[in-house]
């Protein structure tokens, strides 16, 4: 979350991204923490599924904050064209 309370791009595209993935499951019920975390890492990796380790939980304020640093660093590259 920002100081404002509204929540972060990375939050937002999580979320999206773990909606997706709830629907393409048939929307079960007790599944909400897995999908966050698959979420995550398809977010933060930039791509489908893949391994690697949890380094974020579903609570904006407990994002590892290396994970945001790697999220900016790629955001710039991709900005500045490469």
């Amino acid at each position: 979350m920002t100081d404002q309370g509204t929540p972060t791009d990375l939050t937002l595209a999580i979320r999206e991204v773990a909606y997706r993935i709830w629907q393409s499951e048939g929307c079960p019920e007790g599944c909400d923490l897995e999908h966050w975390l698959r979420a995550e890492r398809e977010v933060l990796v930039g791509e489908g599924p893949a391994v690697t380790t949890v380094i974020a939980s579903p609570d904006d304020e407990e994002i590892a904050p290396s994970a945001l640093k790697l999220k900016a660093k790629e955001e710039a590259k991709r900005r500045a064209g490469g």
